[in-house]
């Protein structure tokens, strides 16, 4: 039996062992937590020491993205921004050429060590890189950040032997995306291999974000300049850009003694285009000459649009008026090529203004403006024709604008007078109406006809003062008849132009006009152009059926001189055709003239409309017309224009009844009845005039030519 004390003494023992033990493993527990703290602490201010430095990146890149003036500046702070806060040595950057397929190297660079990195640098500074190839290729073939632990152990980087050489190892590139397409790259490169650290890529895709967005500011700023300096639809330069080369040119010629000239040109009768064809065609027609032009311009001329159909040619070193002269006649020849604009073929010609340097041409302006002179004098000779400038053209303009301020002033100052010319109903004998025709009783020039001024009023916007004029003194006038002869019948012909159509309060000045003489609409006919009356814009078409759903007539005007179609002709609101005067002057003098009047009275009575034969002048004419079938006839034989007095007078006369009794009717010809046959027959085949784009003119001239429609 063991003694009491030692038991006890051995169990304190034991007890004081394992008390110790214990210690010792909560001291080693503490110790290696303390450890684990530690360097828990160690990795978080390495990672938050990393993480500040890739803030500092980004903002640094961030604040260049904003402020640099260009991508390679941008790109240099971002190289030097990310290899100073991740410690990585050399960055560099490759550009995408425009087809998108290769990198070519940027002389940007980031290089700690240049003497060191020399054979590195020279190599990348000579490599241009497909899509796919080395580093920089993946990135291009696949628009992500890409990796390579050790360069100079892959197989897929061509420029190993340099990174060998200089001691280069990891790399990693990321790209510059704008609008979905890779437009850069960035590399970097570290003197030790490195495992991939998908962290840091996924932080640095945000420097490419931020670049990119360089890229895509001065893209927008090239875009702003070159809109500011060319012609949106064309893009030819424009006149702030044509001006700038003009001055530079003028510089020049007075250092080299060379002369400069300014070939200024626009499109005869462009409006009518936009007008029958709609503005497309218009847009077409402006762009193919955009096209044309240049090919006969010589290296170092410069084409551009000023605004709508004008366009100027700029030209150095010309060494004399001849050879002006033979530019702009090739000039001229491009331009009258036939256009096709859809289904639709267009003829039009262009009208040229020459002028030169030293002739009293001291600014850009002025040589610009005097170009501009002789292109109008151009226009005032007939269509298709250049002219040089003279002084003498100077005078002619600023007797023009004296014209047109004079003009201005006539409206108010009571010069206008209405005159009106009979429309002789051909089949009544009698006087049936009259058109109204403005004069103008010039204080010093005398009594001007309409050729003398309206072009100019239709120029400068003159021509809808004149309208309203116009209808509100025939209404008066008309008012006076009525209440004088309450008895006579008489229908007015007022002219209604383009503009005065596109004016959104035209029906309603109409109709307040009226009212206030009570004239019933049925008194009055507006003559249209053809070109209005196959004019696209859509308030003009909504004006036509609204006159003529409140009872006013509507009449084509000068027929023949636009372009309108068949089926868009039977389209329209119209009751009247007036044959232009050129068709009635050329019946008994051009091979097929009277066959071609029978075709359009024949045509115009298929679609229901009454016609008028404008021009008579001759009893010969007259006689033809009649034995056509012509509703009405208009011209000088039977009435000149004169004041409603004397209007009145002529119908109380007899003078009707002698003129139509000396042009007898040919009641045994059949001219009118075969082109009734063969128009009718042609009309009646819906599908094949809906399909029309030719004029009617061209269309009855093929009907006229013998070209008898299948039935």
């Amino acid at each position: 039996m063991s003694d009491p004390i030692q038991a006890r003494l051995e169990r304190r023992i034991e007890r004081e062992r394992n008390a110790r033990l214990e210690s010792e493993r909560i001291a080693e527990q503490a110790t290696r937590e303390l450890y684990d703290t530690v360097t828990r602490l160690e990795s978080s201010r390495n990672a938050l020491a990393d993480a500040a430095s890739l803030v500092r990146v980004l903002q640094q890149t961030a604040i260049a993205a904003n402020e640099a003036d260009t991508f390679d500046e941008a790109a240099a702070i971002a190289l030097r921004s990310v290899c100073e806060h991740t410690g990585w040595p050399i960055g560099h950057v490759y550009t995408v050429n425009a087809t998108g397929d290769r990198l070519i190297p940027l002389a940007v660079w980031h290089d700690d060590d240049p003497a060191r990195n020399a054979a590195f640098i020279a190599a990348t500074d000579r490599s241009e890189l497909a899509v796919g190839v080395g580093l920089p290729g993946r990135v291009l073939a696949t628009a992500r950040p890409a990796w390579i632990p050790d360069v100079t152990v892959d197989a897929n980087f061509p420029r190993f032997a340099a990174a060998l050489e200089t001691g280069l190892h990891a790399g990693f590139a990321f790209p510059v995306v704008v609008a979905g397409e890779v437009a850069a790259v960035l590399e970097f490169f570290s003197r030790k291999p490195m495992d991939p650290d998908d962290e840091l890529l996924a932080v640095l895709a945000n420097v490419g974000d931020q670049l990119g967005r360089v890229i895509e500011r001065n893209a927008f700023q090239r875009r702003l300049e070159h809109q500011s300096l060319h012609d949106d639809l064309t893009g030819l330069p424009n006149r702030v850009l044509l001006l700038d080369r003009l001055e530079h040119a003028l510089e020049r010629s007075v250092r080299s003694g060379e002369t400069v000239a300014v070939f200024f040109f626009d499109l005869d009768r462009f409006k009518a285009v936009n007008d029958s064809f709609g503005h497309q065609a218009g847009d077409q027609v402006l762009m193919t000459v955009a096209e044309r032009v240049p090919t006969v311009l010589r290296p170092g001329d410069s084409l551009a649009r000023l605004s709508g159909d004008e366009f100027v040619v700029l030209c150095e070193g010309v060494p004399d008026p001849d050879a002006a002269v033979d530019l702009a006649d090739r000039i001229l020849e491009v331009v009258a090529a036939p256009i096709v604009c859809e289904e639709n073929v267009v003829h039009i010609s262009a009208s040229v203004g020459i002028a030169f340097s030293g002739a009293g041409a001291v600014t850009p302006e002025d040589l610009l403006g005097n170009a501009d002179v002789a292109m109008y004098r151009a226009k005032e000779r007939g269509r298709g024709l250049c002219q040089l400038f003279d002084e003498a053209l100077r005078t002619n303009i600023v007797q023009r604008l004296e014209t047109e301020r004079s003009l201005r002033r006539a409206i108010g100052r009571g010069e206008l007078v209405a005159h009106f010319q009979p429309v002789v109903d051909l089949r009544a004998g009698r006087i049936a109406g009259a058109e109204a025709l403005v004069r103008w009783m010039h204080p010093e020039r005398g009594l001007l006809l309409p050729g003398e001024f309206i072009a100019l009023a239709e120029d400068t916007a003159l021509i809808g003062r004149l309208g309203e004029w116009m209808l509100r003194e025939t209404c008066r006038q008309l008012r006076h008849f009525c209440d004088l002869h309450p008895d006579v019948s008489l229908r007015m012909a007022v002219n209604l132009s383009v503009s005065e159509l596109e004016q959104h309060t035209l029906v309603k000045h109409v109709t307040e006009t009226l009212q206030a003489y009570a004239i019933p609409p049925e008194a009055i006919v507006f003559e249209i152009t053809e070109s209005a009356v196959m004019h696209d814009a859509e308030v003009v078409i909504r004006h036509l059926h609204e006159l003529r759903e409140l009872g006013f007539g509507l009449s084509i005007d000068d027929f023949g001189t636009g372009f309108s179609s068949l089926d868009r002709l039977r389209k329209m609101p119209v009751q009247t055709l007036k044959i232009d005067r050129s068709f009635i002057t050329d019946m008994d003098t051009t091979p097929g003239g009277t066959a071609l009047v029978a075709a359009i009275i024949a045509m115009s009575h298929s679609l229901g409309l009454e016609v008028v034969a404008e021009g008579v002048e001759l009893p010969e004419q007259l006689m033809t017309v009649r034995r056509l079938g012509c509703d009405h006839a208009q011209g000088f034989l039977l009435g000149r224009p004169a004041t409603l007095d004397d209007l009145t007078h002529a119908m109380a006369s007899g003078h009707i009844a002698d003129v139509l009794a000396a042009a007898p009717v040919d009641v045994g010809s059949d001219v009118h009845d075969e082109m009734s046959r063969i128009v009718a027959n042609a009309l009646n085949r819906r599908d094949e005039v809906a399909r029309a784009t030719r004029s009617v003119v061209a269309e009855i001239q093929r009907l006229v030519g013998g070209e008898r429609p299948k039935t």
